[in-house]
């Protein structure tokens, strides 16, 4: 696993667009992946231009806000980030990193793990109830040992044709109309099956996704706000080669292009919100909510706002 890994880095790092950081489990990782980024040649006069002082982390900043800055210009350059580690342990380190590493992937940065050790070593992480990510192999198997056999053959020869519509899943199948939809609704049901798109066609008002532990709801929040958002508009590189962006529709055009950062959206999470007690869960959350609140305080200059949505809350 190890040689594999190697392997896989050496390759990463010969695109110009990735950057591969390797990480020694037996060392402080957070403060390790802060040090190196910051130390990269090739990254260290963006993070001058922005203004990011390394020696003043720690001072009033914590390591993991310090990593998301750079994260964050990492970003904006369009590119990356590989983390390996090798020889993994569930040691303390390992532990604060993971929890960190999460919140990295919530936050919508393109960073990924590639992690390598023993297996008792991994079986013990798994049980650390903090370490869930690590569990992703282990919920898909059960819930593909959960699926029926048409259900799995169904799957099967959508992966195998990448086919989407709907009418052509059943003809290759050979399954009349009645009994597809009653495997198509289960799947639907389950959160595998993703009809994204039928959602945007429905109009509804609300959404609520329900999908399995694990099975990429931030993600999928993460990626529709950078579709809509105006904040990101003129970004379809993010989505070329995807289905949504290459579907030709009647006429010859993909109506869906034209959607992509066309609409205000308000992207809020509460992942950060880990208190222990009622009255700091609630700071917690009016401190988001007011941050919120701030990055969009520009409105009130303007005249987009109705008089009564500009007015101020307490007056």
């Amino acid at each position: 696993m190890s040689v594999m890994m190697t392997s896989i880095a050496s390759e990463m790092r010969e695109k110009e667009s990735w950057i591969v950081v390797e990480l020694n489990p037996a060392r402080d990782l957070l403060q390790s992946l802060a040090a190196k980024l910051y130390g990269l040649a090739e990254l260290h006069p963006y993070f001058i231009q922005a203004k990011l002082d390394f020696a003043a982390f720690g001072i009033g900043v914590s390591l993991e806000n310090a990593i998301e800055l750079m994260l964050a210009e990492i970003q904006k350059r369009h590119m990356k980030l590989l983390i390996t580690i090798d020889g993994v342990t569930n040691c303390e380190y390992v532990r604060i990193f993971s929890g960190s590493y999460q919140i990295f992937l919530r936050q919508g940065y393109l960073i990924f793990l590639l992690m390598t050790g023993l297996y008792e070593n991994i079986y013990d992480l798994q049980n650390e109830k903090s370490l869930t990510f690590l569990y992703e192999e282990y919920v898909y198997s059960k819930i593909w040992s959960g699926l029926s056999g048409m259900d799995r053959k169904i799957l099967a020869a959508m992966a195998v044709s990448r086919e989407t519509k709907v009418k052509n899943i059943r003809a290759n199948m050979g399954m009349k109309s009645e009994l597809f939809s009653v495997y198509r609704e289960r799947l639907k049901r389950k959160g595998i099956l993703d009809t994204s798109q039928e959602w945007w066609e429905a109009d509804d008002d609300v959404t609520l996704i329900t999908r399995p532990r694990r099975f990429g709801k931030n993600l999928n929040m993460s990626m529709l706000e950078k579709f809509f958002s105006v904040e990101y508009a003129g970004r379809g590189e993010l989505f070329e080669g995807l289905f949504i962006w290459e579907e030709k529709h009647p006429g010859g055009e993909n109506k869906y292009r034209k959607l992509q950062g066309t609409w205000p959206v308000i992207s809020i999470s509460f992942a950060k919100v880990k208190e222990t007690t009622y009255i700091n869960t609630k700071k917690k959350i009016c401190q988001i909510i007011t941050n919120l609140f701030n990055h969009y305080d520009f409105l009130l200059d303007g005249d987009m706002l109705n008089p009564l949505a500009a007015k101020p809350a307490n007056a």
